[in-house]
Parts: C-alpha cells; structure tokens; sequence
C-alpha cells in the first residue's frame, strides 16, 4: 500500500464515483497545502551558538515574532542612558544647535544633515533655534580669534543654551542581509554658564538598531536610508526632551558682559 493510499469506503460511500485513485491525489493536495502553511516555522533560521532564533526584519512580522526588547516603531536593539534632566528647574529658550561630532571613526561617512532634523524637532518641542549659517560665522569668527569657550559663544549669539549632538557608532554591516543600521549617539543641552560641555542641563545616550522595509532598502538610495535612520533617531531624542513652557522665562540665558560683546559691540541688557 502506498503512502498515500486510502483505507477502504465505507459502506455508505461504495456508491461514490471518486476512485481510489482521485482520493489519493486529493489528499496529497491537502499534505501539500499543510506542508506550505507549515513552512515559515520549517524554515526559520536558528543560531547555531545559543540555539536561538534569528530575527529577520523582512520577514519576522509576517511569521508573527517580536524580537526581545522591541519597540513599536520597529527598534530591534534598544539601550539608553539619561545622562542628566534638570530641565524642570532651568528654562532655555533660544537653543544654538553645534556642529555633529563625528566620533565613530568613519572619516568617510557622509550623512545627511542631522543638525536640520534637531532644528525641527526643537520647534516642534517649543524652543527656538537659532540659525546654523549666523552662528557658525560666529563661532569660526571666535575660533580666529582663540576664544571658543560656551560662555563666550552664547553671549555671541545671545543664545540661552547649546545642543551638542554626538555620534558615537554607525554600523551598516546588516544593512543588506538585515535590512538595519546599528546607531549610538548622544545628545546633550548645556547651559553655557557652567563653562563645559559636559555640564549639561538635559541629555541622553541611545542605541539603537534601526529596522527599514525590505523594498526601501532595495529601492532606495544610500543617503535615503541614512537619512530615515536620523529621523527616527532624532524623533527618539524629542520625544525624551522636556517640551517648553513657553509661558515661563528663560532662567539659563548667560549674564551679560559689563564691558561690552564679543563682537564689540554694546552689550544689551
């Protein structure tokens, strides 16, 4: 008897007209069927070190898996540290965004702005931002000059505080087989009174493994998918960010000089 040879009718189905032979192949339709519906647990790739599952982006969603530690917009690794949060006490309002610190060793990574996109979301958290090309004229104007302290740039630009974006790690190793970038950055707000940019009035650590569709990776350019990478990095950042409260004056604006500006101008009151 074959496998898939049926056992005898019963007496009530002898009348039938379906052969022995069409009810073989019917029911090896339905082993077919079964075996396909079967499948993504079947081929589900395993690590060979730790017996675990291997998450993939592409396709895990359709499986019905959620990687440990996921959040909703699709973040599979997910670590952070708050490094400081006294924005309840202090209240900068007009906030000059740094140059991106590049620390991750990749001389040649050409990102996308990220400076425009924490621009945005400064305004969308309620502070004011100051303009990039004034205030790195400004700063290089400074520099020149050798005085490029927080203090002395704020008083230049009159600006309440400093927002200093650091990049730490970026990793683009799973890009084509994962469909993700691994990110660690840091961004911090000093208050400039303090006099170094470790002392910070608010700032996080976050490290993130960033999922994109499949088809964008495809289909899109490089600098396309870094620059969706910044904007859901930048979008974590303020959403961690004390909104302002545009009712209260600013309480971290630095004093104002007694002798006059940087630029030599009158100091303003």
């Amino acid at each position: 008897m074959s496998a898939f040879q049926s056992a005898p009718l019963a007496p009530a189905a002898r009348g039938s007209r379906i052969s022995v032979r069409d009810q073989a192949s019917v029911r090896g339709l339905a082993l077919a069927v079964a075996l396909v519906a079967l499948a993504p647990a079947c081929t589900r790739a395993w690590d060979p070190d730790t017996g675990e599952p291997l998450v993939d982006p592409r396709t895990d969603e359709a499986y019905g898996f959620e990687p440990d530690g996921a959040e909703r917009d699709g973040v599979a690794a997910n670590t952070e540290v708050r490094l400081a949060d006294n924005l309840a006490e202090e209240q900068p309002a007009d906030v000059f965004v740094l140059p991106v610190e590049n620390r991750t060793g990749l001389r040649e990574l050409d990102l996308p702005d990220w400076r425009e996109l924490l621009i945005d979301g400064l305004i969308e958290r309620r502070y004011s931002p100051l303009g990039v090309a004034y205030g790195d004229a400004r700063r290089a104007e400074l520099s020149d000059a050798g005085d490029v302290t927080p203090l002395a740039l704020a008083e230049a630009l009159e600006a309440d505080a400093l927002l200093v974006p650091r990049l730490l790690v970026w990793d683009e190793s799973q890009l084509e087989s994962r469909a993700t970038i691994g990110v660690e950055a840091e961004l911090v707000l000093v208050d400039p009174r303090l006099g170094a940019l470790e002392d910070v009035l608010w700032g996080y650590r976050l490290e993130r493994r960033i999922e994109l569709p499949a088809r964008s990776v495809r289909n899109s350019t490089r600098e396309d998918l870094r620059r969706r990478v910044l904007e859901r990095l930048s979008d974590q950042f303020m959403e961690r960010l004390t909104q302002r409260d545009p009712r209260r004056l600013p309480t971290s604006a630095p004093a104002a000089a007694t002798e006059g500006s940087v630029d030599g101008g009158p100091a303003e009151g």
